[in-house]
Formats: structure tokens, sequence, C-alpha cells
């Protein structure tokens, strides 16, 4: 498996050099980078688009005489990307951005992936953290609230805590509570993206076991109560704003032993700068 992830923060191209990056997708994906008002949603677009052929070339995951014009993408209904061309039979992958960060993973083990990065933005009040969580509500089970709040003692405490070292201003607390957040938010994006059903499902369905309630093998997922033996979640933190998750599916008849034990505890990613990407790049055959 090969986890990829790019900061675009630190990545400022000219407009010459965008251009060219562009002009390597085709005509839909251009045309839907081009759609965003801020040139940071372009960047991301493109970098995942980018991410995701090469992955698939340099990961070993393609014909070895693959070449970058020869790799033809589609979305599919949920608007996740699908390999049309060439046929690569039980290779799955899948991208993600927001924040900072673009994050690309590819298996050949796993008949299905997602993955999932999102940045913690905290409001600028304690109020306004409340009317973030209520339009969550419906999102989360009482178990996964209870995880994200970790109870109210321990919140308040933590708060006052935070307030003495921070001279009266307390953000660590919330900040806390709000990174939780995001950590099941991330996971269930990844099971959504990995099975393909789309925001659709009501998000209560799916529970995670995570903190005190994760299962031996890690982080545990259930489908209306029924816990999925086939299914392998991790989460982990690119930075202290962005947590990234990892859903696998394992294939129908490969349930009892192609994912089992392959949980990992902190698992990571390959991170690349401008230069280690673009060096990809032109190994894929792309003409920068």
């Amino acid at each position: 498996m090969h986890r990829w992830a790019f900061d675009v923060s630190s990545w400022n191209p000219t407009e010459e050099q965008f251009a060219r990056l562009l002009d390597l997708l085709p005509p839909d994906e251009q045309a839907r980078a081009k759609r965003f008002h801020f040139a940071v949603d372009a960047r991301r677009t493109v970098i995942g688009q980018l991410m995701a052929r090469a992955i698939l070339i340099v990961g070993g995951y393609l014909p070895s005489e693959t070449i970058w014009h020869q790799i033809v993408m589609q979305r599919g209904e949920n608007g996740k990307p699908e390999l049309v061309s060439p046929t690569a039979p039980g290779i799955a992958f899948n991208t993600s951005h927001h924040g900072s960060w673009v994050v690309t993973a590819a298996s050949s083990s796993c008949a299905n992936l997602g993955v999932d990065v999102a940045r913690v933005d905290l409001p600028k009040s304690q109020t306004e953290d409340e009317d973030f969580y209520s339009a969550f509500d419906t999102c989360f089970t009482k178990s996964e609230w209870a995880y994200i709040d970790r109870g109210a003692r321990v919140q308040k405490l933590e708060e006052a805590v935070d307030a003495m070292d921070l001279g009266g201003r307390s953000d660590v607390g919330r900040r806390g509570r709000m990174a939780r957040f995001h950590r099941v938010w991330t996971l269930k994006e990844a099971y959504v993206k990995a099975v393909g059903i789309g925001l659709g499902l009501d998000l209560r369905r799916v529970e995670f076991g995570v903190g005190e309630d994760a299962g031996p093998r890690g982080i545990t997922v259930a489908l209306d109560g029924l816990v999925l033996k086939h299914a392998v979640m991790e989460v982990a933190d690119l930075d202290a704003e962005h947590p990234v998750a990892i859903c696998r599916i394992a294939a129908p008849d490969t349930i009892e032993d192609s994912l089992d034990g392959q949980q990992t505890s902190g698992f990571t990613f390959l991170v690349l700068d401008w230069d280690t990407l673009s060096r990809h790049l032109e190994r894929c055959g792309a003409s920068l």
C-alpha cells in the first residue's frame, strides 16, 4: 500500500507552471479546477488529480509500460475517481484534500479504499462551537458524541487548566474536542468514500469504536449495530491541525484473511515536496 501527502500551503507555482500542470489533465478536470474562485482550491484539486495518476504508475499498480496520457479516469455516480484505462483489476485508490493537505492512497490488497483529510478549524467563541456541533447532531451516535465530548467534568477540568496556562484564554480544551470531532468525521467520510454510498446515508447507522470503545484490532466500524470484520479503519494526524483517515474494504471472498491483522498503530503518509512530486510526474511521462 502507498500513502502520499502534499502540503499545498508550501507550494506557490507561477501562473505559467500551473497552466502547464492543468494541461496534463483531461478537459473535464481542467474545467472543474478553473471553476474555483480561490487559487488554493484549484491547486488542491489539480495536485490531487496529478497524485492519483502518479501513485498508480510509480507504485507499480499499472503495467510497467504505462505512460501518463494512457491513463483514463472518470468520476463515478458519487464523484469518486475510477480508473477506466488501462485495465488493472484489484486496484483501489482514493484522494482527498482539505486545508493545507492533499492525500492519496493506493492498494492492491483490498476491494475498495477511501481516504479523507480535514482541517481542524476552531470557531471564534465557545457559543459558536455549540452552533457548529448542533449542525452535526444527527451525524454521530451517542457513543461517538461521548468520545468527542469526553464527559463534561473532563472538559471543564481541561478548560480550567488551560485557562491557568494561557493567562485566562482557554482554547486547548476546545481544540481537543474539535480535534476528536474531526477524527470521527474523517473516519465516516473515509468509509462512505470506500463503499461509494454517498452522503445520502444516515451516518448514525455507521458507528465507530474509538478511544475506550476501540476493539482489540484497533478502531472498529459497525453498520446497523453489526461490526464489519471486512473493514479496516485507521486514523492519524498529518500535523496538529489535520487528521487523516483511511478505510480499506476486503473482497467478499477474502474477509477472513486478507485484512485481518493489518491494522497499524500510527500509520504514516510519505510527505512529498514539489521537487519529489515533479520527478515522479516526469518518470510517468508527464511533460513539465
